[in-house]
């Protein structure tokens, strides 16, 4: 719906004559514009541009596939909330892929693992060197990650970590089920002490 709000020739009217239009409309329709793909490239810039906008505005625009690539780039050195956003954008240009993987903070290279799009050798490079064990567990329930890094997690001495490889290797292909701690049904239900019937 933001592109078909933003075409309406009243908005445009409105942008166009009220300086500050854009800041008297509520929080999450800021955010919801910013999300919006397609929307116009200034209006996206006007809305999440600038470093002293919401973070959450901010990271919709970065989220946002039809964002411009300089943009994207300008998003690097925003705030880590941010650059969540920017790892989730799946047409996220693999240069950004990359300066992402060293990222400070744990949660951005999550995000980029979580990422259907990121590239596998970007999450070779990331796994191979990856310290926290969010985003370890994060590379072994991805069935992106190359074997290489699985090796290398399986050797982790976190038990979640542990337990997520071995899953991973009983099931190549995980199942996405509640917080993504299991990779099969079956794993589930034993989990939960009941019995799984069909």
């Amino acid at each position: 719906y933001p592109v078909g709000v933003t075409e309406n020739p009243a908005f445009r009217i409105r942008l166009a004559t009220e300086p500050g239009f854009l800041a008297s409309l509520g929080h999450i329709v800021r955010r919801n514009l910013a999300r919006g793909e397609g929307v116009d490239h200034r209006l996206l810039r006007e809305l999440a541009g600038a470093r002293n906008m919401e973070k959450s505005v901010r990271a919709a625009a970065a989220s946002n596939p039809t964002a411009p690539k300089e943009m994207l780039k300008d998003f690097l050195r925003h705030a880590w909330a941010v650059r969540v956003g920017l790892a989730k954008n799946p047409k996220l240009p693999i240069s950004i892929q990359r300066k992402l993987a060293k990222d400070p903070r744990a949660e951005v290279r999550k995000a980029l693992v979580m990422n259907e799009q990121t590239s596998p050798d970007v999450l070779r490079v990331l796994g191979m060197k990856e310290q926290d064990f969010r985003v370890q567990v994060a590379l072994a329930h991805v069935g992106r990650t190359p074997d290489a890094v699985l090796k290398r997690l399986q050797q982790d001495a976190h038990p979640r970590v542990q337990r997520e490889v071995q899953r991973r290797f009983r099931d190549p292909k995980p199942f996405v089920a509640m917080a993504g701690l299991w990779s099969t049904i079956d794993q589930f239900m034993e989990e939960m002490n009941e019995p799984y019937t069909t």
